[in-house]
């Protein structure tokens, strides 16, 4: 979501996220710059160091209350032991996107479906969930009848039963004569 060119002191950070996530993100990237200007290239960019500057940071924002109480709770459980990014940290970032502006109920995350489950990704592709493979799923593209190694973070919508009978077998054979 970010970046920091220490060099240059100059922070970087996506336009789409919601304030909340934006907050974290601007002060992830800040402790980058605490840690440059007092250890340079000395430590490791997200070692002790850093993960210090980045709770200290943060204690700020804890104190005047700036984030609702659920963001508040899994931020804390977060800055225990902060990783490079929000987004490695499943609770968090799944908290995160309900505050954003786009946040459709009907959205959810391919880890949250069953085998079997059919599901549309956010670019149109239609996948039916097989198999967990360590952090990935095995899934089965019903537009073009491969299989694909799908995130389980990946946002994604249940078809409707209507949906889901456009992609039936039938349909499926007649596309790979």
């Amino acid at each position: 979501p970010g970046t920091i060119r220490a060099y240059r002191c100059r922070i970087s950070v996506n336009h789409n996220l919601n304030s909340y996530h934006f907050l974290i993100v601007v002060v992830h990237e800040y402790a980058h710059y605490l840690n440059w200007v007092e250890h340079a290239r000395k430590v490791k960019p997200h070692g002790a160091e850093w993960k210090e500057h980045f709770r200290n940071a943060m204690e700020t924002f804890f104190e005047r209350k700036v984030f609702p109480e659920d963001i508040d709770k899994a931020l804390r459980t977060y800055l225990a032991n902060p990783v490079s990014s929000s987004n490695a940290s499943k609770a968090l970032d799944k908290l995160l996107k309900t505050y954003d502006s786009n946040h459709n109920e009907e959205q959810k995350h391919v880890e949250d479906f069953q085998n079997e489950d059919v599901f549309v990704l956010k670019n149109g592709r239609v996948f039916q969930m097989k198999e967990k493979k360590r952090t990935r799923y095995r899934c089965l593209c019903l537009n073009d009848g491969r299989d694909y190694a799908v995130s389980g973070m990946a946002e994604a919508r249940l078809l409707t039963e209507e949906e889901r009978k456009k992609f039936s077998k039938g349909f499926l054979r007649s596309l790979f004569r």
